[in-house]
């Protein structure tokens, strides 16, 4: 058997265009209140209103329910009971077979701690 000896040549990718990057790209710019503060580890999806996101699946029957939303951009996410979600500090409760309750609490113009749950519920068929 006849060993050949690979030469390892160094390519340089530095000028060259990304194929993968998009032509169009839309900033983000989530919409804050005033006298509210900045998050700053925040995740893309605690960046909008819960009722802008509009929930397009549910899978049931794992170990726990999981749901997919999609945000205002059109990006989808896959999300559990816990989760964060929303910009008024929305924590995902429960996930049952149509739907996903999301519990916020913010403070209102008065200072005063409220509470309050969201229903995003699936789009019926026709």
């Amino acid at each position: 058997m006849k060993r050949v000896a690979v030469s390892e040549t160094q390519i340089d990718f530095a000028g060259r265009k990304d194929p993968f990057k998009p032509y169009i790209i839309q900033p983000v710019t989530p919409v804050r209140k005033a006298g509210q503060a900045k998050i700053q580890n925040a995740l893309p999806i605690q960046s909008f209103d819960v009722n802008k996101f509009k929930l397009t699946g549910i899978i049931v029957g794992l170990k726990e329910n999981r749901a997919l939303i999609v945000d205002p951009y059109r990006k989808g996410y896959v999300v559990k009971a816990g989760m964060l979600l929303g910009n008024n500090n929305g924590r995902i409760t429960k996930i049952t077979g149509d739907a996903v309750e999301v519990l916020e609490q913010f403070r209102d113009d008065n200072g005063i701690l409220r509470k309050r749950t969201v229903r995003l519920v699936l789009p019926q068929k026709k």
